[in-house]
């Protein structure tokens, strides 16, 4: 009797490629086309991003040696969350692609399932992909952080200079700048 990882290597294509085509459909419809169409990682660095992040998730959640997952996975979510926490999604859709896999096994594998009574299988992979959404939750706000004290950074530095053009702070010393005192004694 096959068992759901057997299930799942037999038929992983044209699950990545459904599951890629769910992802993409996040998007609006020509970058969608745009990114599905051209597979050059050099011309379409995001959509091949995607494309390598969900075959490595794919494969580590088959892999689920002692645990081990949730860290091998990490960096194929961790590639595609940084792409997502830049655009203009909310938090639940930056990280809805993962919950997407789901909704794939269930549809195209269901008779199968079925028929081999696999659901305890279905059930503890569900709870594997249920993490790498908490995992993924956690690697978004870590990049909106950066990205948030990056923008804070760049508005420091652009009033500094705006101020040092009026000469509104002429002989600004480097405490004031949070730096160390350069200034002579």
């Amino acid at each position: 009797m096959p068992t759901l990882s057997d299930l799942i290597e037999k038929n992983k294509e044209p699950l990545l490629s459904r599951w890629l085509d769910l992802i993409l459909a996040t998007y609006a419809k020509e970058t969608a086309l745009l990114w599905k169409q051209q597979r050059n990682q050099f011309t379409n660095p995001v959509g091949n991003r995607i494309r390598e992040g969900i075959q490595g998730i794919l494969t580590c959640l088959l892999a689920d040696e002692n645990g081990s997952y949730q860290e091998q996975a990490a960096v194929f979510l961790d590639d595609i969350v940084r792409v997502r926490a830049v655009q203009d999604f909310k938090p639940s859709e930056a990280v809805s692609f993962i919950y997407l896999l789901k909704k794939v096994l269930r549809e195209d594998l269901w008779a199968e399932i079925k028929a081999s009574d696999l659901f305890v299988e279905l059930l503890a992979l569900e709870s594997r992909i249920d993490s790498l959404a908490l995992l993924s939750l956690d690697i978004y706000a870590n990049c909106r952080e950066k990205l948030y004290a990056m923008r804070i950074k760049e508005v420091k530095n652009v009033q500094k200079r705006l101020l040092e053009r009026a000469n509104i702070i002429c002989g600004y010393s480097d405490v004031q700048a949070g730096g160390e005192d350069r200034s002579p004694e």
